[in-house]
């Protein structure tokens, strides 16, 4: 707990008088240690982004094993945070081998580490896509933002609404590839 939210002056929880704080007079900031059961698990990845998102190990692994795993607010769970954070090092001036990430995630004192070199990442919202199996999958549009879609779908004469790249499984998009989505009655 501490005193702003520039975290500089950690503040003792028991020395707060809880039974007198309102919502508008509640000017500390929480932040929950990393640990392995801490909700964003031992290590943040921070990126530069408008929306406030960011990767992160969990300390929910059996969120991996569900069919539906929209448990976040937007932040991205990584499934093996150690091999990335290995990964976004590897470009470093200073060499981290894979013992340095895992004293780093496991030491009592959070470090801070800024990458000599940026890391592109690119994030894809899909509610369609065809798998390493070649099978159509469909899930729940969670963010609602099918709809924009939709609408053109329903107003299209059997033109074409969009051209999507086509991604199979895990592979890149193909440029010489184009899925193009229509109406046909």
């Amino acid at each position: 707990m501490f005193a702003d939210w520039n975290a500089n002056y950690e503040v003792d929880p028991s020395t707060i008088d809880w039974a007198n704080l309102t919502k508008s007079s509640f000017d500390f900031m929480l932040r929950q240690d990393p640990s392995a059961s801490s909700a964003l698990g031992l290590v943040r990845f921070s990126l530069t982004n408008d929306f406030d998102i960011f990767l992160h190990d969990t300390g929910s692994r059996g969120a991996f094993a569900r069919a539906n795993r929209s448990l976040s607010h937007g932040c991205v769970r990584v499934g093996d945070p150690a091999a990335l954070a290995e990964f976004a090092l590897n470009a470093q001036p200073t060499t981290w081998t894979s013992e340095d990430v895992t004293d780093a995630m496991q030491a009592d004192e959070t470090h801070y580490q800024r990458l000599a070199q940026d890391v592109p990442v690119h994030l894809m919202y899909l509610t369609a896509w065809v798998d390493d199996l070649g099978q159509v999958q469909f899930r729940r549009d969670m963010y609602e933002e099918d709809a924009e879609l939709l609408a053109l779908i329903s107003q299209s004469d059997s033109q074409p609404v969009v051209q999507l790249p086509v991604l199979v499984g895990q592979n890149a998009p193909r440029e010489d590839a184009v899925f193009t989505l229509a109406l046909v009655d």
